[in-house]
């Protein structure tokens, strides 16, 4: 199997081409604007450079995703969050992306610097002046927040499996915030099993009749917070599956409850 390099661009390469073309930035000049300094690089061995082809292709579809949500002009909350999902299922289905090369933040660098910089912008509602906050550089390079890697990295934590009927339910049913509280914590997400249950969690506890009146998103931080507390004794990945789920059912149950409680006083 062929190991694609895709280039690479280091956190100060960012922030310079950001700060020179603010909100006038394009692909086009992001391009010819990081093409000129040295933050731009790609692996020395293990694999052969990327067709540029193949990562124009990807961009291409995820600007028509963007399209049929709204981009550049227009979106809602709705329409971005679907935007989200549909990226997610697009990045896990692109074959040439079957490669260990995206565990590396300054990849995602460049995707969103200079091949997508509109895209994160109007995503984000971002304005880009000079005085870049941690907030927007954060979309920007590469890590947990960045536009397009916490994407594909929800792609992998929340997929059910190739052949399961409803593979991408999670990925569309989870809030946002709900998602955060998964993908942002790696004690969680290096755990996939452990990961995955808690989406199957949050998906049979907010669809509860008894839990209709609870703010989903408050559930799973509540039961998170149960569920790390646990974590810290015990190694939760090693649990069977089937004792994982119920350990899972009874957190989200004991976190919908301290809701109700707290409710009532």
């Amino acid at each position: 199997m062929t190991v694609h390099l895709f280039p690479r661009l280091n956190n100060l390469a960012v922030q310079r081409t950001l700060q020179e073309l603010q909100n006038q930035i394009t692909s086009t000049s992001a391009q010819s604007f990081i093409n000129n300094l040295p933050g731009k690089s790609y692996g020395a061995s293990g694999g052969s450079r990327i067709n540029n082809q193949i990562i124009e292709d990807l961009c291409a579809e995820i600007i028509e995703i963007a399209e049929q949500n709204g981009y550049p002009d227009r979106g809602t909350k709705k329409t971005r969050a679907k935007f989200d999902s549909d990226v997610s299922i697009a990045l896990a289905e692109y074959k040439d992306l079957n490669s260990g090369e995206l565990q590396r933040d300054d990849i995602w660098s460049y995707i969103s610097t200079a091949m997508l910089p509109t895209v994160v912008i109007w995503r984000f509602r971002l304005i880009l002046n000079e005085e870049l906050t941690p907030a927007i550089l954060a979309r920007f390079r590469g890590g947990v927040r960045n536009t397009f890697q916490r994407l594909w990295v929800r792609s992998d934590v929340f997929d059910r499996g190739d052949g399961h009927t409803a593979r991408w339910e999670l990925l569309k049913m989870l809030p946002e915030d709900a998602m955060v509280q998964v993908t942002e914590r790696a004690s969680i997400v290096a755990m996939k099993n452990v990961a995955l249950a808690i989406a199957e969690g949050w998906l049979d506890a907010s669809n509860k009749k008894i839990n209709a009146t609870i703010d989903s998103e408050k559930l799973m931080r509540e039961a998170i917070i149960l569920i790390r507390l646990h974590g810290e004794i015990i190694d939760l990945s090693t649990k069977k599956d089937s004792d994982l789920k119920k350990f899972i059912t009874r957190k989200f149950s004991l976190a919908a409850s301290m809701i109700k409680s707290n409710k009532k006083e």
